[in-house]
């Protein structure tokens, strides 16, 4: 029989599909393999510097969060000092400098002021530290930062009796992890008054009825995040769920 002349041919051809096979799945491996490890390669954290420089600080006692603002080194700062906030451009790393402004002598209350607040009394004698600030920052001695602040500190001797600036309901009694020792009175279904850094023995509880001027307890030190000041008492109003400036509706001691 004679020799087909082709059948070597068609063997290497046969060769030459066998190693193209082999070829395209080792290619298709090598692309499966590099997806898998590409997935799981470690992002890289950001640089530093490139958020935004101003921390946000949530109280345990839900009160809303409080925007901080670091100043530069060179900004003399000073208790009770009230700067507005700037907001940095896109991409802006620096940190934000605040600049003074000047605040009204006489705070502005809201338009529809609800009938208990005009009835509202001072809850404890003392002179006027730290004042209410929501569209400035202050600076806080025992923080050492810039920050807003929700109410009205009243520095009176430690053990001054407080009572409630209106008649209302407890609703709760609690030792906040910031604020202290605190007492909030529901006024109306829209109104209502806490009182922080009492002493840790109160003279109510959650449910009862007061009238204005009861006796609810007495100025401690109990609030950690403003033990720099001593003494004092915070008072906060809030209307509709949003704090405002108890100093619209409180006749304040001459000269505060």
């Amino acid at each position: 029989m004679s020799k087909n002349p082709f059948s070597n041919l068609f063997s290497k051809k046969e060769g030459r599909r066998d190693w193209s096979t082999v070829l395209s799945l080792s290619v298709g491996f090598l692309l499966v393999a590099g997806a898998a490890v590409l997935a799981a390669w470690p992002q890289k954290s950001p640089e530093p510097g490139t958020t935004p420089p101003t921390n946000v600080v949530t109280p345990s006692n839900t009160r809303g969060p409080v925007a901080v603002v670091t100043p530069p080194d060179d900004t003399k700062a000073v208790a009770g000092t009230i700067f507005s906030r700037t907001t940095p451009t896109p991409g802006h790393t620096a940190t934000p400098a605040p600049t003074p402004i000047q605040t009204p002598d006489t705070p502005q209350a809201p338009h529809a002021t609800p009938k208990v607040l005009k009835e509202l009394q001072l809850p404890s004698q003392g002179a006027a530290g730290m004042r209410f600030s929501q569209d400035a920052l202050v600076f806080s001695t025992t923080l050492k930062q810039w920050m807003t602040h929700n109410g009205l500190d009243l520095c009176c001797t430690e053990g001054t009796p407080v009572a409630a600036a209106a008649d209302g309901t407890v609703v709760s009694v609690k030792n906040d992890a910031l604020m202290g020792m605190t007492v909030t009175i529901e006024h109306t279904d829209s109104v209502k008054t806490i009182y922080s850094s009492l002493q840790e023995t109160v003279k109510v509880k959650a449910g009862d009825q007061l009238k204005k001027g009861d006796i609810i307890g007495a100025v401690g030190t109990t609030a950690i995040s403003e033990c720099e000041e001593g003494a004092h008492l915070h008072f906060e109003v809030w209307i509709n769920d949003k704090p405002i400036d108890p100093a619209c509706y409180l006749e304040l001691p001459k000269g505060e």
